[in-house]
C-alpha cells in the first residue's frame, strides 16, 4: 500500500534542463553597432568616447566628455586610473571616479572586478600606473 502525500514546499526542486544553444551555423550574423561602447580583448567594455541623442542618461554620463564635466568640481576625482598588484597585470584599466561633497557612493559588483583596488588606489595604498588622483 503507497501513501500518496503532496510535495514538501520547503524540499529542494529539481530545475528544468536548459535547451541546447542554438547552432551558431542557423544564427543569422547581427551587424556592429558602431556606436557602442567597446570591448577590449579581455571582455571588458570602455565608455563610449561621445554622447549622441539616442543615449540613454546613464550612457551618456559614461562618456569621457561628460565625466569631465561632472567632475570638475569634485571633492574626489579619478581619471583614467590604471593599477594593479603584479607588473604586466592592470586589474583597473581606465577607470573614471568622482564624488561630490555631501554625496554617499556605494561601489558594488562582482568578486574579482577591481572594487577593493580602486579603493587601494584612490588612498594611494597600491601604485598608479597610469591617470590622475
Amino acid at each position: 500500500m503507497t501513501d500518496t502525500q503532496p510535495p514538501d514546499p520547503s524540499a529542494p526542486q529539481a530545475l528544468a534542463p536548459t535547451p541546447p544553444p542554438a547552432d551558431p551555423k542557423q544564427v543569422e550574423p547581427q551587424e556592429k553597432d558602431t556606436d557602442a561602447a567597446a570591448t577590449d580583448d579581455v571582455g571588458t567594455t570602455s565608455p563610449r568616447t561621445s554622447a549622441g541623442p539616442d543615449m540613454t542618461p546613464a550612457e551618456r554620463a559614461a562618456t569621457r566628455e561628460e565625466h569631465v564635466k561632472l567632475a570638475k568640481d569634485a571633492l574626489l576625482r579619478a581619471d583614467e586610473l590604471v593599477a594593479g598588484y603584479l607588473p604586466g597585470v592592470n586589474i583597473l584599466r581606465g577607470a573614471d571616479f568622482y564624488l561630490n561633497d555631501g554625496e554617499l557612493v556605494g561601489i558594488i559588483g562582482p568578486n574579482g572586478a577591481g572594487k577593493s583596488t580602486l579603493l587601494k588606489a584612490l588612498f594611494g595604498l597600491i601604485p598608479v600606473r597610469s591617470g590622475t588622483v
